[in-house]
This record gives C-alpha cells, sequence and structure tokens, in this order.
C-alpha cells in the first residue's frame, strides 16, 4: 500500500495519540526511579521518540547482517525448515502463556466479587435470569454450564477463564498472520500474551474475556476470506463474515469493529490491482460487491438477532431495539486519559513499541507492513475505552489494540525480503506506459518518419495433413504370420 495522504493523515493521529500516552506514563515512570517532577513530560516524549529512532535504525541494520548471514545456509533456504521453525516457535509462545497462567493459579488469589458467578451459581431457583446485554448472557449460560458438571466452584471459573486467553492467543495469532504477516503476528501475541491489564483478567469473572475469544475469532473468519476461490465463494465467504459480525455487533457494539477488516479486506484488493484498465474496473466492481455482500450479511445477522430476542422474551423489536441503544451511553468525562496499563513502566514499554512503528512508517522505502487497519482499531479502541460507558470496560480490546501496533513496530525493524532473495524494485505500469510512449515520440523526432501499420494479410493458419497409403489392400492378402504346422514341436 502506497503512503497516500490518508496514511499520511493516520500516521499523524496515531502519533499524536501515542504522544499523549507517552507523557501520561514516561513523568509517572521517571518519578519511581529518578524522582522527576511532572514539568519533564515534553522532554521525556522527545528523549523517547529520539531514542526509538536510534534503535529502529540499529535494529534494522543488524536484521540485515544477520538475514546476509543465513541466507547463505541451505538449511535456512528450506521451505520446510521456515515452516518447522514457525511452528516450533509459536508452540512455546503458547506453552510459556499456559505456564504463566498456571502459575497464577496456584497464587492464593481469589476471584473478585462477580454478579456473574451469582447468575450461574446451580440451585433450585433455576437457570441464568434474562439480561438485555447478549454477551452478558452468554458468559452466564456458558458458566452456569461449567458449574453444572464442575460443582459451584470458583476455580473452575478461573480455569475458564485462563483457557479462553490461551485459546484467543492462537486463533489471534492466525488471524494477524492472514491480515499482517508471521513476524507482526508472533511479536504482538507476545506482547498480549503477558500484559497484566490482560493476564489480570483471570481473577474477574466477567464476561469480556469470553467475548474477547469470539471476537478475535471473527478477526480469523474475515482473514480467511482472502483464501476464497472464485467470485461466487469469495462472496459467499464475505457474506458469511458479515453474518458473524451482525451476530458480534447484537453481543456487543464493539463486534462492530470487525467490520474495518473486511472494509481493509475488499480495499487492499482494489490497491494491488495490475493489468489493463478495464480489468482494474472489474476487479473494483468484484471488491464493492463483496463489500456489499458483507454489509448485507451484517445487517441480516443483526437483524436475526433482534427478531429472535423478541421472540423469545415476547417484547416488541422496537422495545427490543430501545434497550440495546441503551446499554451505551457516552461519558462526562471522556476526556480523561485512560492507559491500557495501570504499571507506568509496562505502559511505557508499549509507547516505545508504537514509536517503533512509527519510525518505520515514516523512514521505510519499501512498504511490507500495511498498519493503516490497526491504526484505525487503536483510535476506535482508544474511544470505546475511554468515552463509551457500557456493559464493559473494553480493557481488553484497548490492550490488544496497543499491542498490535508495538508487536509490528518490532517487526518493522527486519527485512523486506525473503532469506536468499535479491531486492527487486519494482516499476508501476504507469511510469512504464510514459517511458515507452517517451521512447516512440523521440523515435519519430530523430527520423522524421511516422511508421504506419502493416496492410499485408497475416499467414494462413497451418493445416495438419493426414498421412495415409495410396492403395488399398485386399482383405486375403492381410497375411503377416508365417503358417507351422501343428504337430512341429519347435519348443521343445
Amino acid at each position: 500500500m502506497r503512503k497516500t495522504w490518508f496514511s499520511y493523515l493516520e500516521w499523524m493521529s496515531f502519533v499524536i495519540i501515542t504522544a499523549a500516552f507517552a507523557a501520561a506514563y514516561l513523568p509517572a515512570a521517571s518519578a519511581a526511579l529518578l524522582r522527576g517532577n511532572q514539568y519533564t513530560a515534553v522532554s521525556l516524549v522527545f528523549l523517547a521518540a529520539v531514542l526509538a529512532v536510534v534503535c529502529w535504525f540499529a535494529g534494522q541494520k543488524t536484521a540485515g547482517i544477520f538475514a546476509g548471514m543465513v541466507s547463505e545456509g541451505k538449511v535456512w533456504k528450506s521451505a520446510r525448515f521456515r515452516q518447522d521453525l514457525e511452528i516450533f516457535s509459536v508452540v512455546c509462545l503458547l506453552a510459556a502463556s499456559v505456564a504463566y497462567r498456571m502459575q497464577l493459579l496456584k497464587e492464593p488469589g481469589v476471584p473478585k466479587d462477580s454478579i456473574y458467578y451469582d447468575m450461574a451459581f446451580i440451585n433450585n431457583a433455576g437457570g441464568v435470569p434474562s439480561l438485555a446485554h447478549g454477551a452478558s448472557y452468554c458468559y452466564a449460560a456458558v458458566l452456569s454450564t461449567l458449574f453444572s458438571f464442575s460443582g459451584n466452584k470458583a476455580a473452575a471459573g478461573l480455569v475458564l477463564q485462563a483457557a479462553l486467553q490461551v485459546l484467543s492467543l492462537l486463533v489471534l495469532y492466525l488471524g494477524i498472520r492472514r491480515l499482517a504477516g508471521k513476524t507482526e503476528a508472533f511479536w504482538s501475541v507476545a506482547i498480549l500474551a503477558f500484559l497484566p491489564s490482560y493476564t489480570g483478567k483471570i481473577y474477574e469473572l466477567e464476561p469480556e474475556t469470553f467475548y474477547f475469544f469470539l471476537w478475535v475469532l471473527g478477526v480469523f473468519l474475515i482473514g480467511q476470506c482472502g483464501m476464497a476461490k472464485g467470485r461466487t465463494g469469495s462472496r459467499i465467504a464475505f457474506l458469511l463474515a458479515g453474518i458473524y459480525i451482525g451476530v458480534m455487533g447484537f453481543l456487543d457494539i464493539s463486534g462492530w469493529l470487525l467490520s474495518l477488516f473486511a472494509g481493509w479486506l475488499c480495499i487492499k484488493k482494489v490497491k494491488k490491482e495490475d493489468g489493463e484498465e478495464e480489468a482494474r474496473k472489474e476487479k473494483r466492481r468484484d471488491s464493492g460487491k463483496e463489500l456489499l455482500f458483507c454489509l448485507l450479511g451484517a445487517a441480516g445477522g443483526m437483524v436475526f438477532c433482534l427478531a429472535l430476542d423478541a421472540a423469545l422474551s415476547g417484547l416488541s423489536l422496537e422495545r427490543i431495539w430501545n434497550t440495546w441503544l441503551g446499554l451505551y451511553s457516552w461519558r462526562e468525562n471522556a476526556w480523561i486519559l485512560s492507559g491500557p496499563e495501570s504499571d507506568p513502566f509496562i505502559g511505557s514499554a508499549l509507547c516505545f513499541g508504537n514509536m517503533l512503528m512509527a519510525a518505520g512508517f515514516w523512514f521505510r522505502k519499501e512498504r511490507r507492513q500495511e498498519p493503516e487497519v490497526w491504526i484505525l482499531l487503536l483510535l476506535a479502541a482508544a474511544a470505546f475505552h475511554i468515552g463509551l460507558s457500557g456493559p464493559f470496560g473494553y480493557h481488553v480490546l484497548f490492550a490488544f489494540a496497543w499491542a498490535v501496533p508495538a508487536g509490528l513496530g518490532i517487526a518493522s525493524m527486519g527485512v523486506c525480503r525473503e532469506p536468499g532473495q535479491p531486492v527487486k524494485a519494482k516499476v508501476p505500469d504507469l511510469v512504464l506506459e510514459d517511458m515507452d510512449q517517451a521512447d516512440e515520440e523521440e523515435e519519430e523526432k530523430t527520423t522524421g518518419v511516422k511508421l504506419i501499420e502493416n496492410p499485408l494479410p497475416l499467414p494462413k493458419k497451418h493445416v495438419r495433413r493426414e498421412m495415409d497409403f495410396d492403395r488399398l489392400v485386399e482383405w486375403d492378402k492381410m497375411k503377416f504370420d508365417v503358417p507351422v504346422d501343428e504337430s512341429d514341436d519347435f519348443d521343445i
């Protein structure tokens, strides 16, 4: 994707929000170490930005040297080896995340007071009470089903929270891998796996972790839409993805953020178009129809969920819609910044990773990464976390939106080519056409002769001849065997 005015606008917004949170985190971290004061925020942010640029250039230089060294080996050139290395790295990361959560569960931590635990408590009073918020009701139902097997044990709920987090990390890696790349997915998941704001949700029996698993599953499904074969298959894939977006939007309003990935995927297809003008127009029409199918599916999924809720509750569709809208409102103190982490050191590290991505966007000539959709997600998640008042606090979504740009920043220091392959310069088609036209004009000026088309007819198409004998042989003369007497035992 080219650097356009929209990408620069996104980059400026990203830099502003990163600087704002860095100005909140860095003075607090410096005060804990150096006993500084709050008046050094601007200088600290400036120094952090300079350090990020220096580290980015140093990291890119180191990655280039390392890539040149490993490209000489025959083992690294093997696709099977790189695939096995990727699987090994992901397995180690997931194993480390599992071990870390098992250690957290061994600690004498007690789950915080949760109304959902009281709702899921198995007794003789009945099942889970009806809730207006779809995600909360689904989580209470899942927790109640779990307690029906394990008993009313809060520890079972903690294990469920940990399992949902690990599954979310696995699905998230597959989704980011499809949308951004292998290295980007690894570092993003590695950062999110050990963030205290994410791991701390183990002790909170609340639906946010459960809904986040469903949300990242939508990211994976949308990423798979780009793998669909043919026009019909691609449109069906986007339609199904749209239905899933509509269902997730009904469960919680943050589910509509998944439409960013669907729209970005369609725009990505259009921006990578090549060929003739007619082919490009056809590609635009196909991408537009795919996006339309996705939006129609999302609207249909939302309406279906509203109608189903109205039918099960016995209420009117209008009342269900008004109840859904009443769950969300805008906070009065939305201007107060609330970062993804309470620890100033971890928050400063996240901001530093985002600074690396900003440096990569500005200084990198070759664009391998496409961070536009992740910047939009960060801006939207910040608006949800800071300004929206709803059943969720959107802490997990905001932490994820911060972790991905930090992972992209670390990955941006790598090389833009596969090991063992030279860097190739790609000349746009428009430039090539202009060069050809300029050559023709220069030839006309030098020779003064204007060439005309060849008026002679094209040669006739070659007709293959059939080979046959010049005469027919009668059937009684078609004898090729030598007559042998039956009593002649020549084989003995």
